[in-house]
Order: structure tokens, then sequence, then C-alpha cells
């Protein structure tokens, strides 16, 4: 691997790459940021660090600089209003518009690192933050399946279907978004996880699309409706392959309803670690809970027959 030396050497090389990535994330922390209309000295400093870290980026780029020097301006009496921002968001998609590298897809990934970050930011995420997080996850719908929007997804809707954010799943919610910023002096000054919030119920997808001709399912947890063989003969008899591990080609990932179907940081089922591995790695296998594989209207023996089958 290069050494520091080799690594500035070349860093002129990438110079499209790392103006592509900032200004969508930057234009992602801003929205993520003005999302509950407040901005405080934290999210303050986090831009003020976006702005050192990137200053080089402005030396030969006229859009770029303009940016850069706006954003100043625009911090420098302590408030970031929201037609500043309105501001700083057009000029961030004219900046854009005169050099795309990565594909739409990434694009938006990148922007929903930036919200994460700008939500955090504060160590505070509030409902007006999380109901913005939702709505923008609505917008990108057809982006699911894709790491992180299905994982980011399934948490907002769970800590949102009480209406409530509780003490554990704010903690949790600050570990979790905070993986995507790249921070780790943020990182560093999370409040600790208490053994007991090492879970939430989160990691399956949301309202889930289910093809089953051609496509590769496997299973684990547990299951009070029946005995796997009767799981796999309904995948199989409807064109789909069932396999009793994980492996590549795998579509599916189906979680028992008696199992623990949950989001974990240190704990996963050794198949949910595995399916969480190579959805990182860009793989779009999908991790639903039987609940939601139920709605494939499964035969009444199937449903009835009280057995329970047991994967690991």
């Amino acid at each position: 691997m290069a050494n520091g030396d080799e690594l500035h050497k070349y860093i002129h090389l990438t110079g499209r790459q790392r103006r592509d990535t900032a200004l969508h994330v930057l234009e992602g922390f801003l929205e993520g940021v003005g999302m509950d209309h407040a901005i405080n000295p934290r999210e303050h400093r986090e831009l003020r660090d976006w702005i050192t870290d990137h200053e080089r980026l402005a030396d030969r780029d006229v859009s770029f600089r303009e940016l850069l020097n706006t954003l100043k301006d625009a911090m420098a009496d302590g408030v970031l209003d929201p037609e500043e921002i309105v501001e700083l968001c057009a000029l961030c998609q004219r900046a854009k518009s005169t050099s795309q590298y990565y594909d739409w897809a990434t694009h938006a990934v990148q922007e929903l690192h930036g919200i994460l970050h700008g939500l955090v930011a504060d160590m505070t995420i509030n409902k007006a933050e999380l109901v913005g997080l939702a709505t923008w996850l609505e917008r990108h719908g057809d982006l699911r399946g894709v790491w992180p929007l299905t994982e980011v997804e399934s948490v907002v809707m769970k800590v949102l279907s009480d209406q409530q954010i509780d003490e554990a799943e704010h903690r949790l919610m600050l570990h979790f978004f905070s993986e995507f910023t790249g921070n780790a002096v943020l990182q560093d000054a999370l409040p600790p996880l208490l053994p007991t919030e090492l879970t939430i119920k989160g990691v399956c997808a949301v309202d889930p699309e289910i093809e089953l001709p051609n496509r590769t399912f496997c299973f684990t947890g547990i299951s009070s409706k029946g005995p796997r063989r009767l799981f796999a003969e309904q995948v199989e008899s409807r064109g789909g392959r069932f396999v009793d591990a994980m492996r590549d080609d795998l579509d599916y990932l189906i979680i028992g309803d008696d199992g623990n179907p949950c989001w974990a940081f240190t704990c996963y089922g050794r198949k949910v670690e595995l399916a969480v591995q190579m959805r990182r790695n860009g793989h779009r296998v999908l991790l639903v809970h039987e609940r939601d594989f139920g709605t494939l209207s499964l035969n009444s023996y199937l449903l009835g027959s009280g057995l329970s089958w047991i994967l690991v």
C-alpha cells in the first residue's frame, strides 16, 4: 500500500473524483443540518472543518471557489438561514453540472452520507430531522436495495412508528449514522452504548418487493409456521431456488419471525452478518422479515402446521 508521500504525489490525479464526492456530500450535509430549520455551533464547526479539508480543490476551479467563498461569507455571522442554505445548494448544483464523475446512484448515496453527517453533527437527532430524512428516502425509493438506503430506511421507520425517540433509540441512531461520516473525532465523542442497546429492529427491508421466479432464497432464524422443507417447497414451486447456505448469487435472506430480526452492531447472527457485509460490498441481497415474505400467500398447510424450523 502506498505511504503518505506516495499518496500525496498521486492525489492530483483524483481531483475529479474528490470534487464530485465533496459536492454531493456537502449538499447532503446542508440538507441534513437544515432539516430542523436550526443551525448550531457544533454544526458550524463541522462545516468549517469541511472547508479546511477541501480548500485545495478550489485552487483551479472557479465554480468550486465561488461555492467555498459563499459558504464562508454565509457562516461569518454564525448563522445559516434557510435562504442561505437554498443558495448554497444551488451553487452545489451549478458546480456539479460542470463535472459528473460518478453515476446517479453513487451521487445519491454520497448525498445520503452528507445528510447523515449533518444529522449527527450536533449529537442530537430530533423528530423533524427524522421526518425530513424519511421524506428524502421516499424521494429516492427507486434505490431501495442499495446500501445503506434500505438499512437507514428500516431504522427510521422503526423509530418513527410510535412517533417518539427514546434515549436508547437516539444513542443507536447516533452510532449507526456516524458510521457514514468518516469523522473519527465525532465518533469518539458519541455516548457509549449499553449492553442491552446493541440491537435495534431495523435490519429488514421496509415493504420489500419480492420476486420468486429465478431468484435465490435462504432462511435464518426460527419460525412457528412450518419446517424449512415446506418453505423450500413453496419457493421452488414458484420458480425460485432455495439454498441452505449463504452464497454470492443470493437474492433474499428471509429472517424467521421467532428469531432475532434486529439490527445489531456487534451481535449479528452468522447469516445476517454475512448478508450485511455483502450489501456493504455492493451486493443487492435483501434481508426480509418473514411477515413480509408471508404476504406471498403460502399455502394453508404451511401456515397452519404449527411446526417450527431453525437455521443457523
